[in-house]
């Protein structure tokens, strides 16, 4: 059970992630968005160049995902990218949080 607002938009992201690797296309929008920034983050940009909403998000992505990110096509990820991400933030995730 998540403990704090990180654990919660990482469960929620994670589960976002299920449906979108599953095929549910309702989540991809969502995904590419908070990606496109996650992936300004771990190109140098600061916090101030994006979208403030679930910047926390965003920034713990760059924190798990940052190679991941950098090396994938954000805007348009196949759902074996999608599967690789989820492998990544589910095996580093209590790592990030604590």
């Amino acid at each position: 059970m998540s403990h704090n607002s990180s654990d919660q938009e990482v469960e929620f992201f994670l589960s976002f992630l299920y449906n979108a690797i599953k095929g549910d296309e309702r989540y991809t929008p969502i995904i590419i968005s908070l990606l496109e920034d996650a992936k300004l983050l771990a190109s140098g940009k600061s916090v101030y160049d994006v979208d403030k909403t679930s910047l926390n998000l965003k920034i713990l992505i760059d924190r798990l995902a940052h190679a991941w990110l950098l090396n994938v096509n954000v805007s348009q990820p196949s759902v074996q990218d999608l599967k690789e991400l989820e492998k990544i933030i589910i095996e580093n995730k209590n790592y990030a949080i604590a």
